[in-house]
């Protein structure tokens, strides 16, 4: 299982990269400050990979030059086969209850979580799956 982090915290993505690593014994994690980045990297790595890559792919909604719902209508442009190897979990400090109902109506959405991540939301994470 590999993970992608998309977070404008810096800080925050280090956590989450320590904490993903400690929690699985070393998974491989990506982590972009910049949404644009991150889109561009999933389209790049998951369209030329002639394996599939099961992802989870943490995303931040608030973000400035690009949410976490503008970066969803972006993801939703891609390939399907690439959307299929992502599930994608928003990890936000808001709590905000609309941004919750959007998250439940999207998709590519399988959860809602607010920071800080931790070790034991990872494990049930992967022993939901």
């Amino acid at each position: 299982m590999d993970f992608i982090i998309i977070d404008d915290d810096e800080v925050n993505n280090m956590l989450c990269q320590l904490i993903i690593k400690h929690a699985t014994g070393g998974a491989n994690v990506e982590a972009f400050i910049y949404p644009k980045e991150g889109l561009n990297y999933i389209k790049n790595a998951y369209s030329q990979s002639p394996e599939r890559k099961e992802t989870i792919l943490f995303l931040d909604v608030n973000m400035p030059e690009m949410d976490g719902w503008e970066f969803l209508e972006q993801f939703d442009k891609l390939n399907e086969d690439i959307k299929s190897q992502l599930r994608v979990i928003i990890l936000s400090s808001s709590v905000n209850e609309e941004d919750k109902r959007r998250a439940a109506e999207n998709r590519y959405v399988v959860n809602y979580l607010v920071k800080p991540l931790r070790k034991e939301t990872i494990q049930s994470i992967l022993s939901s799956l």
